[in-house]
């Protein structure tokens, strides 16, 4: 019989048992091999974010020997390549992606382990802005801006300052809407768009006045203006269909005329 925990790994060792007895005796070669059972395997993380066209790798941690790792589940992202011998994932990713889910095994003589984990690509986030850098609210006035970028999933958030009172900004969009219901001196408000592998910032001015007295002539101006518009154009369209209505009536008289 031969028994133990072995102590330590070894490959292909040879041994010669002996067996006799007061008549004869007889040899056996016998080889041993012996591994560390893999019981764990990870990655330092479970969840990675790469931007596009960057390089990328990552590497993981196994317990046991003489390891070969495969991809049981899953595909990478184009541009990244698996190594069997260590497990490693390397490369630079041509194409954005949602989140791909992987399975790795690692495996050697004695057992194998997995470990599930996730990458997703991004694109980057750039050219962020609103139309305009400063903003006059007018109290009581609804008012909606939307701003422009370009990049994968952004989303949005204050990281300085707070927007007046009744106006709210939109964490998906980026959008700045609401009732100004407070005056206020000009404040500088910083927005940040941001994503899982960069972000950028814009500094907009905002402030909140009255309906000034000006802004009220102007408007009544324009509705001056606009009233009498559409007084001409309607003018316009009375006189021609008048001037039709005499033109058939002529017509009308000297087709009569030839009659008689």
């Amino acid at each position: 019989m031969i028994y133990g925990s072995p102590s330590q790994s070894i490959t292909d060792q040879n041994v010669v048992i002996k067996a006799e007895n007061a008549v004869s005796n007889q040899t056996f070669p016998l080889s041993f091999t012996t591994r560390i059972l893999p019981t764990v395997l990870h990655y330092s993380q479970d969840v990675y974010y790469t931007p596009i066209k960057s390089l990328f790798s990552i590497s993981p941690e196994c317990d046991g020997d003489y390891i070969q790792y495969s991809l049981i589940d899953g595909t990478l992202p184009s541009g990244l390549s698996f190594s069997t011998s260590s497990g490693v994932i390397e490369g630079s990713p041509v194409n954005s992606t949602q989140i791909m889910v992987l399975t790795v095994n690692a495996t050697n003589e004695v057992g194998s382990v997995q470990v599930v984990i996730s990458i997703c690509v991004r694109i980057p986030l750039s050219l962020f802005q609103y139309p305009k850098s400063s903003y006059r609210l007018v109290r009581g006035k609804s008012f909606t801006v939307i701003p422009s970028v370009e990049g994968d999933a952004p989303r949005f958030r204050m990281t300085s300052s707070v927007l007046p009172d009744g106006i709210q900004l939109n964490e998906m969009t980026g959008e700045i809407s609401g009732i100004p219901s407070t005056l206020g001196d000009p404040i500088d408000v910083t927005i940040q768009v941001w994503n899982e592998v960069g972000s950028e910032e814009t500094t907009l001015t905002v402030v909140v006045k009255r309906f000034t007295i000006l802004a009220i002539v102007l408007m009544i101006i324009g509705g001056v203006i606009l009233f009498c518009f559409v007084v001409l154009v309607m003018a316009r369209m009375v006189s021609m269909k008048i001037r039709t209505h005499e033109g058939s009536l002529k017509t009308l008289e000297r087709k009569q005329y030839q009659k008689i």
